[in-house]
């Protein structure tokens, strides 16, 4: 059957003028240009979705950094607090109470 087929097309293609094989070869020109257009239009999208994804991980790594560094700061300025009671030193509060007593009885 194939074989029958061929043979039909190939006297058909006999068949036709220049002017309709030209018309198939620039009909099918502009088809392949189409189809690649569609291609380069998803690639791009992609790479633009992949440039957003990429940008959101950012921030999202950005904000993680900013809150470990803020959980440190708290943990570290809470650890020095601690360590300041424990050995007694004076406290801006105790300075400044004193600072007042003083005042009152001068």
């Amino acid at each position: 059957m194939k074989k029958e087929e061929n043979r039909e097309i190939e006297k058909d293609i006999k068949d036709m003028t220049l002017q309709e094989l030209l018309d198939i070869g620039l009909g099918s020109a502009l088809v392949l240009k189409e189809k690649i257009e569609q291609e380069f239009s998803g690639c791009v999208q992609k790479a633009k979705t992949a440039k957003e994804d990429a940008k959101t991980t950012s921030l999202d790594v950005e904000k993680k950094g900013e809150k470990l560094r803020e959980d440190s700061e708290k943990m570290i300025k809470d650890k020095v607090k601690e360590i300041v009671t424990e050995m007694g030193f004076a406290t801006k509060e105790d300075i400044e109470e004193l600072k007042k007593l003083i005042l009152e009885k001068s």
